[in-house]
């Protein structure tokens, strides 16, 4: 309760003189500690950032419609502080806020959603908390503390979390930057979930009795020891009764400690393990068994705690529904990734939404092991199709989203931001938030950042070119040279600090050698609390997948811990002058587009009339292709065969759609002309176009990881796209693979980006040797007498063109290339 007038006056952020003080009534209540106190604290707090504000804490009885009143929704009615009844129903995350020119009224139904509608008033009033750090917080000079503004809210997903996968270090600073910013960006709930992986720790923390009890277990195990794989024989009822006790008391434990969750994880440990034990048969496969032994864990902790839950995850081995409905307060996980089924992960939702009474996703947004911090392949890093995605898990049931992601805040950090948005209002535009990033973050700056961002949006490649490395380099030259506002030129320093690490992750797959390796670690390790690039990861990881394991965060005494010097602004503009040095663009590369309409090589281009050899293809991931039907026919089909790979098994068919081509390089994809499926295994299947009328045509294939190959009939011209933008990933399961390539008269240069090896031939006979095993982009220049067919043999891995025509053909005879060629 409210003891005394507390009158707080601030001074020193900003330049001020008593007499410009603002006076500012709060009309709140509370206890010393309670969630209201930190309500009161945080607003005040942030607002004496961005002005003379003096606060009075007054009585709510007092409020006459000036001021500010911060309540809980039980104080409001209590002093008849009008609210709209509506907030009742919305939950604990239920918000209020109505604000004017003299006053602003804020009240939520729980000291969370207090919080919570603070942070969302003060975005109002201009706060910013882009990203993690203090050069990403906005705080903005106020006249005055209210602002015009109304709203009646609760968030879309009742619990919304991004979590680094691999966490902090030992850094305080990391931990608490990123924490800050979730709670800044109201990230979190009142629903918070408990999913991990939870037999491990069951057995760990009473391995005396599982080693004195073999029979625990779902596969046979030698007593007094414990398997690799922790898997229960849930027909043990001394066991199901004794880990219903263990849930019991660990849930005790965590409200003894405070921990906020109402709720326990029975997932199971990761990988296989399941048995088949004679008495385990009648209770079914994984997933039956898993959630047998959850349904009889809820029922006895409900038993004692009605507002329990056991949550879990649908993933891996159980990620089908089990036979049954689950108890009420079963909580289910769907993983988006790791699926194996025949289902995507939104038919897996409407399966899991007829079983349990609440669902949702645990989705991978840019694990370091899969992208390595490179601009384009991180899922977080592109707001529009995550948005897309969070709205089709939302109307399907999904009311969590959990996501995987790591550190690195420059290339994922407006990503996220949006991502937090989203959670909150599904219907948020997008655009409109990052363009409040762009304005906001860089002023006069923003034009070329926010032409960066989208160029890293949009781009495909694994590897940068070092002509788009200079490009990138010149947007933020560009951006430097218009600003002077030093939070502005901070921020554009954490992205040169990206850059320079985009540069060197380049080098280091051209050359992987040590030297190359040793520079990235000691400059993740120097600049390790930033973290506006990966820098952890790259200490856990980088060494091992660059060939050069054993010298990692784990491992002791490594030379690149020596240097502790912290990495100072003198020391990036010294490496930022070295990368603009070192990148130098490939000049007279012409840029050709994929797009429609096409011809036939051989109706522009006299093809030489000597042997061309051919090989059969096998591809991998997605891989598109132009075909053209001249006329409607029999004779046109393809047929593909699919399946090559048993471990692991994918259930899912390979889907093969076609599309009339009209936007092959910005990747749109239209309304489907086709769609077919193909499941069966390791058979040639033969699928007909008979039906489509003559037209240009783009076939795009998902093959689910199972390796495929494909072949058009002789009837049909065609081409496999391989333009920067999507670039293709051929296997050598079949054979090393021969393709051919136009290079059109008057290109000087083009470029290759290829992960393995192969020969290069020219027209005049010239031979190029890349056949080293090594991630690179490397500059073809063309001599006299090289324009024309190019042979391209012996290959397998990634391949991508730039410069020229982005299209392999099997056979010059029936290659397609776009006809403004033709002259």
């Amino acid at each position: 309760m409210i003891r005394k007038l507390l009158t707080t006056l601030v001074t020193g952020l900003i330049p001020c003189c008593l007499w410009s003080q603002v006076t500012v009534p709060v009309y709140t209540e509370f206890s010393k500690g309670d969630s209201v106190e930190i309500a009161f604290k945080l607003i005040t707090g942030e607002l004496q950032k961005s002005a003379a504000f003096a606060f009075q804490l007054q009585s709510p009885s007092a409020f006459s419609g000036r001021g500010i009143v911060l309540l809980k929704t039980n104080q409001a009615k209590q002093y008849r502080i009008e609210f709209p009844d509506k907030l009742k129903t919305f939950g604990p995350e239920g918000i209020y806020i109505k604000g004017n020119t003299q006053s602003v009224t804020i009240i939520a139904n729980t000291g969370l959603g207090l919080r919570e509608a603070v942070y969302k008033y003060l975005e109002q009033t201009g706060f910013r908390y882009f990203m993690p750090g203090d050069i990403w917080k906005v705080v903005p000079s106020l006249q005055s503390p209210y602002r015009n503004y109304s709203v009646l809210t609760k968030p879309d997903y009742e619990y919304r979390e991004i979590a680094n996968g691999h966490g902090y270090g030992n850094s305080e600073k990391l931990a608490k930057d990123f924490n800050s910013w979730a709670e800044y960006n109201q990230m979190g709930g009142a629903f918070r979930v408990a999913t991990g992986h939870a037999y491990e720790s069951i057995v760990q923390d009473h391995a005396d009795l599982f080693k004195a009890h073999p029979e625990y277990f779902a596969k046979p195990v030698k007593a007094g020891t414990l398997p690799n794989e922790f898997k229960f024989n849930v027909a043990n009822r001394d066991l199901v009764n004794f880990l219903a006790q263990d849930a019991v008391k660990r849930f005790e434990a965590n409200v003894k400690s405070g921990y906020s969750s109402c709720m326990v994880s029975m997932e199971p440990s990761d990988g296989g393990g399941y048995g088949d034990l004679p008495e385990l048969k009648p209770f079914g496969g994984p997933s039956d068994q898993v959630f047998y032994l959850t349904n009889y864990v809820a029922r006895e902790l409900r038993r004692k705690y009605p507002e329990a839950w056991v949550g879990g995850y649908a993933y891996n081995n159980h990620m089908l529904p089990p036979r049954f409905k689950l108890e009420p307060n079963v909580f289910v996980e769907i993983t988006n990734g790791f699926n194996r089924t025949q289902y995507t992960t939104v038919d897996l939702l409407k399966m899991w939404k007829a079983k349990a009474t609440k669902t949702g996703i645990y989705d991978y947004l840019g694990v370091f092991e899969w992208t390595y911090d490179m601009p384009g392949q991180v899922p977080a890093a592109k707001p529009a199709i995550m948005k897309k995605a969070l709205r089709e898990y939302y109307d399907n049931g999904a009311r969590v989203f959990q996501g995987e992601s790591t550190m690195g805040w420059v290339n994922r950090g407006p990503g996220q931001y949006v991502l937090s948005k989203l959670f909150w209002n599904l219907n948020a535009n997008t655009d409109s938030l990052l363009e409040d990033f762009y304005n906001t973050a860089f002023g006069p700056a923003a034009p070329h950042i926010k032409k960066l961002y989208s160029t890293w949006e949009k781009y495909a490649l694994k590897v940068p070119l070092a002509n788009d490395l200079a490009d990138w380099i010149t947007l933020v030259n560009n951006a430097t040279a218009v600003t002077r506002v030093p939070a502005i030129q901070a921020r554009i320093d954490a992205i040169k600090k990206y850059l320079i690490y985009l540069v060197w992750y380049t080098e280091l797959k051209q050359a992987p050698t040590m030297d190359n390796l040793m520079r990235i670690m000691r400059y993740a390790y120097r600049s390790y609390d930033d973290a506006q690039f990966a820098t952890l990861p790259i200490l856990a990881s980088l060494p091992f997948y660059s060939g050069h394991p054993g010298i990692g965060w784990y491992d002791k005494d490594q030379p690149w811990r020596a240097d502790k010097r912290p990495y100072t602004n003198s020391d990036l503009q010294d490496d930022y002058n070295k990368i603009q040095q070192t990148v130098k663009k490939s000049a007279g590369v012409i840029y050709y587009s994929a797009d429609a309409p096409y011809v036939a090589l051989q109706d522009i281009y006299k093809i030489p009339a000597k042997p061309y050899s051919t090989t059969p293809h096998s591809s991998w991931y997605n891989t598109e292709y132009i075909f053209q039907i001249g006329k409607k026919q029999a004779d046109n089909y393809f047929e593909i065969k699919s399946d090559f790979i048993t471990p692991p098994p994918n259930e899912r068919p390979v889907k093969i759609t076609v599309y009339q081509a009209k936007a092959v390089q910005s990747g749109q994809d239209e309304m489907p002309v086709t769609v077919f499926y193909q499941s069966v295994k390791n058979k040639i299947e033969r699928l007909s176009l008979a039906s489509l009328a003559p037209g240009d045509y783009r076939l795009k294939v998902e093959d689910q990881g199972k390796m495929f190959s494909l072949s058009f009939s002789p009837a049909v011209n065609h081409s496999m796209i391989a333009s920067m933008e999507k670039g293709v990933t051929l296997t050598s399961l079949l054979s090393l693979n021969t393709f051919y390539f136009y290079v059109p008269p008057g290109v000087t240069v083009f470029q290759i980006a290829k992960s393995n090896g192969f020969m290069l031939q020219s027209p005049s006979g010239r031979v190029i040797n890349k056949t080293t095993i090594t991630e690179e982009t490397f500059a073809v220049n063309v001599q006299g007498g090289e324009s024309g067919i190019w042979t391209i043999s012996n290959q397998g891995g990634f391949l991508a063109l730039n410069g020229i025509p982005p299209f392999l053909g099997d056979h010059p005879s029936t290659m397609l290339v776009p006809s403004y060629l033709k002259k």
